[in-house]
């Protein structure tokens, strides 16, 4: 029987936060959004083989990252993966809107692991109000924080000898407040609510990027009616 450690913890958060290398690969001219969604692509494909391989051919390269309920289940980390792709494809690739699936990819990099910290080390069908409310405030905060950080983000790192030697040039990433808050509430309900489909308890880390990316659509499509 797998027992985790301290060590296993960290370093399944240290898969979630890795994920952020998307956003960054595009908000620094590195990437354009069809190569982040191969790539991605890619990195769903690879994840999806390595969970066959454990759980159908009784292989345990990733022993450290899956918890002891998920010995005969996929784990987080792919749910995380394949969860991000769908984003990046969805948003990103078919709708055109990369700064939502950029958003919707740093709440799952950064939110989620923190309050994870915060929430009952249990199944329950709805999480407490505080727990709840740091994933709004923390997904929120990541939102729109967005639009000022990631023109500086090159700026301060690379420079103008940056933006000379990428191929892409520094996109521009806008995130109004009501995107902001339609992001939260999806992760938030994402994080926050579980339910079951055909008795599977449908996992966060596939969810939370996804919903975010729906609540800011959403909420960016109302604000821009009224």
């Amino acid at each position: 029987m797998k027992v985790a450690g301290d060590s296993d913890h960290i370093g399944r958060r240290m898969v979630h936060s890795l994920s952020s290398v998307v956003a960054v690969a595009y908000v620094i001219g590195l990437l354009e959004w069809w190569e982040i969604t191969v790539l991605v692509g890619i990195g769903a494909a690879v994840i999806s083989a390595l969970e066959f391989d454990r759980l159908v051919l009784g292989n345990s390269i990733l022993d450290p990252l899956y918890r002891e309920y998920e010995e005969e289940s996929p784990a987080g980390y792919a749910y995380a993966i394949v969860g991000m792709f769908f984003t990046v494809l969805i948003f990103g690739y078919l709708l055109g809107e990369p700064d939502i699936a950029v958003v919707g990819v740093l709440v799952l990099a950064f939110a989620d692991p923190v309050v994870g910290i915060m929430s009952p080390n249990k199944l329950m069908r709805v999480k407490p109000w505080y727990v709840l409310s740091a994933m709004f405030v923390l997904s929120f905060a990541i939102a729109w924080a967005s639009e000022p950080l990631f023109p500086a983000l090159p700026e301060a790192a690379l420079g103008d000898l940056g933006q000379q030697y990428m191929p892409n040039p520094y996109p521009d990433v806008t995130v109004s407040i009501p995107e902001a808050a339609g992001a939260a509430v999806g992760a938030t309900f994402a994080d926050g609510v579980k339910y079951r489909v055909k008795g599977f308890v449908v996992d966060d880390n596939l969810t939370i990027p996804v919903y975010a990316g729906i609540g800011m659509f959403v909420f960016g499509a109302v604000a821009g009616l009224l």
